[in-house]
């Protein structure tokens, strides 16, 4: 696809409000106004805290903004070809039903940090108080942040980097390795649970969100006749779209992910999922059509 930059979108990418995702919602802005792109959402992770100041920047950047977030859940129906995926939400205003689902995901994220760390220190294997890593956060985001979280993985990396912990230039990032350390302390097992779809996708679209199953072609799989259907089981129980551009999916699958969803009549979406801005980096080759396609669906509705 050759597209021109200002024909793109990112509608799906991370601040430094997501866990493992570095750049504040200012930077992000002039990042893609920097690079011509014509409009762009932060998803963050459970977390909507930081939609204002996006908009802010964005409107003093003069690149269009929508609203977005990105919810991880638990899929409990034994017909589900899944039991956990990701589902983006865009195009909503905030509520206060969804502000609590994203504080509550905040909290679950928080207490896995937390409760990882004090383990670790039990175990010997880090020795960084609570302190530390608030100073870490203060240090490596700003004390003025409303946006951040008060633990992340992120912010511990940057302690753990200090201390020798983890390392630079590695086959796995600073931040992967940050969570090894914690799952190997905490695995997923011992976690509160996520919330179920269900009751996720009936908060977005209480919120007037337009709802994306995120990635689904995640590890580059070519279509298949299986991978169809697994897209549309989706669409005919919990969103309303599929995010076909985004640099985890073959061109192949998605050509095959655009069909399915132009043959239904509903939305597709497109991003990078970034969590790191580089001018030399990997870019969203999203066409406008994706936002598009969103509005058209939601006026129609």
């Amino acid at each position: 696809m050759n597209e021109t930059p200002a024909s793109l979108v990112d509608l799906h990418c991370h601040s430094s409000a997501s866990g493992g995702a570095v750049g504040t919602p200012p930077d992000i802005a002039a990042f893609f106004t920097r690079h011509g792109y014509a409009a762009f959402a932060l998803t963050e992770h459970q977390n909507i805290r930081s939609l204002p100041a996006a908009c802010e920047a964005a409107e003093r950047e003069g690149i269009e903004y929508v609203n977005g977030v990105e919810m991880s859940v638990r899929v409990d129906d034994p017909d589900a070809p899944d039991r956990g995926v990701d589902v983006v939400g865009l195009l909503f205003e905030p509520t206060a039903e969804l502000e609590r689902l994203a504080e509550e995901g905040l909290e679950r994220a928080t207490e896995w940090v937390r409760t990882g760390l004090a383990r670790l220190r039990e175990r010997g294997v880090v020795d960084v108080s609570e302190e530390e890593l608030r100073a870490g956060v203060r240090k490596r985001f700003g004390a003025r942040d409303v946006w951040k979280r008060p633990y992340g993985v992120v912010p511990l990396g940057v302690v753990l980097l200090e201390r020798g912990l983890v390392r630079e230039n590695q086959p796995r990032s600073v931040n992967d390795q940050v969570r090894d350390l914690l799952h190997g302390v905490y695995p997923e097992s011992e976690r509160p649970p996520l919330p179920e779809v269900g009751y996720v996708c009936d908060v977005l679209a209480r919120a007037g969100a337009v709802r994306i199953l995120a990635h689904p072609g995640g590890g580059r799989r070519e279509p298949s006749d299986q991978q169809q259907r697994r897209l549309e089981w989706w669409l005919d129980r919990y969103v309303d779209g599929i995010e076909v551009y985004t640099r985890k999916h073959l061109p192949a699958y998605e050509q095959m992910a655009l069909e399915v969803t132009r043959r239904r009549g509903r939305p597709f979406s497109g991003g990078s999922d970034s969590h790191s801005y580089h001018d030399d980096g990997t870019f969203s080759k999203a066409p406008y059509a994706c936002l598009e396609s969103l509005r058209e669906f939601k006026a129609a509705r």
